[in-house]
């Protein structure tokens, strides 16, 4: 089974990094109230981003869609919510519907996550990105997940490498093999490129997407960053959360938001490591003190501990297991 199909309980790095934009899409709700907003998304068979959505922030009005219509049907036999619109359609041809959508839900402000778990194309999934920015107006939001994984180094190791550099030093091959695949978000000054460089790279390029976009507003626009994640379950994935502000109009930073990255290379790395019951009771009693957590779990690693002590109120917990 792939990542993708997995539960998030099962994936803790996942659902932290979800929980994360949960909480960032309340305080930009808090901010206008909740009355007008709506959320689209690539939800799975489970719909557990937009229940994650609707318990924190209240956003009443939801779109998902998928391009297996066993999928569609299973999401409308679960759906959890009155007010959820369902398509079946590709990923491609979700910016060309996206203003029917919000018309027949009356929304004035849109949340759009385009969850690319798969390991398409990954110049068509920031095609598809950059296609559904130029749909934003100011306020509004867009996030995408993209797989930066082992297999993605290995396509480009293998299979991607131009005519005339198999014989060049893996980084080199790699490196050319990702400016060709990835043209014109790619940096085509990129000479060398790791195997662990590949995400904060990729991440790079959704910065260089944004401003290719095309708004449907009056006026210049600008994408902000407001979180960047690399994490890793099964695979290294990386999200991009922006909003859409006019550029002499800059919208205010939810003033309880302290994720925000200081500029395109600020990634976040989430590590969230399975503890035990036992060793996550013992964490949660003294979680102001990870010094002390290290103390009396001596055997666990230290940036285990640290890195559960840092992102604990986002955890997965007994009460949510379900999920």
């Amino acid at each position: 089974m792939s990542a993708s199909g997995l539960p998030y309980r099962l994936r803790p790095a996942k659902y932290v990094d979800r929980e994360l934009f949960a909480e960032l899409v309340a305080q930009i709700v808090a901010q206008n109230g909740r009355d007008g907003w709506m959320y689209a998304s690539m939800a799975g068979e489970h719909l557990i981003d937009i229940q994650a959505i609707y318990r924190r922030s209240g956003i009443k009005a939801f779109y998902t869609f998928d391009g297996d219509e066993r999928v569609v049907e299973r999401q409308k036999f679960n759906q959890p919510l009155p007010n959820i619109q369902f398509g079946h359609h590709m990923s491609t041809e979700l910016a060309d519907r996206l203003d029917a959508v919000v018309e027949k839900a009356e929304a004035q402000r849109l949340i759009v996550w385009l969850d690319f778990t798969g390991t398409g194309s990954r110049k068509d999934q920031l095609d598809d990105f950059v296609a559904v920015l130029r749909k934003l107006a100011p306020g509004d939001v867009c996030r995408i997940t993209m797989d930066a994984g082992h297999y993605f180094f290995k396509q480009l190791r293998d299979h991607l490498v131009p005519e005339g550099m198999e014989e060049e030093p893996v980084h080199i091959k790699v490196a050319a093999a990702f400016r060709e695949a990835l043209a014109p978000y790619s940096n085509p000054k990129t000479t060398a490129l790791d195997k662990a460089e590949i995400a904060n790279e990729l991440v790079q390029c959704i910065g260089r997407a944004c401003p290719m976009a095309n708004a449907r507003v009056d006026g210049n626009v600008q994408f902000v960053p407001l979180l960047l994640t690399r994490y890793g379950d099964e695979s290294t994935m990386i999200t991009v959360t922006v909003r859409c502000e006019k550029e002499d109009q800059p919208l205010n930073i939810p003033a309880s938001w302290d994720w925000a990255p200081a500029d395109w290379s600020d990634v976040l790395m989430i590590n969230a490591d399975l503890l035990s019951p036992r060793e996550r009771a013992t964490a949660d009693a003294r979680i102001d003190d990870p010094d002390v957590v290290c103390t009396e779990l001596p055997f666990v690693d230290e940036d285990t501990i640290r890195a559960y002590a840092r992102f604990h109120r986002y955890q997965p917990n007994f009460q949510n297991v379900a999920e």
